[in-house]
């Protein structure tokens, strides 16, 4: 049987693993799949690694893309990952309505939780906030490894 792999951010594992029979059962091609942060499946990609499709975000494939990686003219937009903050059950909610209070409040946290900054949408978001907030290099020293 032949085989369509896919190398795809977290984000679409579980909309892949849906499809995927339907996929299999109309076209006779099995659905393998690689997924994690949207940085280390570029760089898989560079490595080398095969794949007929990817699904990242659209900076990286339009990165992709002027590498020579991916088909030029081949990107759609297919969705978006929408991204929230929490706070822990019995914590006081901090007010975070501008971004002084932003500011304050991550600078008054014991400890910043986020995916990794340098290969994850998310994380990268994170990291551009506190850059834009003038707090990341203090913010580094409380995140855990």
């Amino acid at each position: 049987m032949n085989s369509l792999r896919i190398l795809s951010g977290g984000a679409a594992e579980g909309l892949v693993g849906r499809t995927a029979p339907g996929v299999t059962a109309s076209t006779g091609f099995a659905v393998t799949g690689t997924f994690g942060a949207v940085g280390d499946m570029a760089a898989k990609l560079r490595a080398g690694e095969g794949a007929d499709i990817m699904i990242l975000t659209r900076a990286l494939i339009d990165d992709l893309e002027a590498e020579g990686l991916v088909l030029a003219g081949s990107a759609v937009d297919v969705g978006a990952v929408p991204t929230s903050v929490a706070v822990r059950a019995g914590d006081a909610v901090p007010d975070v309505s501008t971004q002084e209070a932003l500011r304050a409040a991550l600078l008054a946290a014991p400890a910043l939780f986020c995916p990794n900054i340098e290969t994850s949408t998310a994380g990268r978001h994170v990291a551009a906030v506190l850059s834009q907030l003038g707090i990341r290099q203090e913010m580094e020293s409380i995140r855990p490894a």
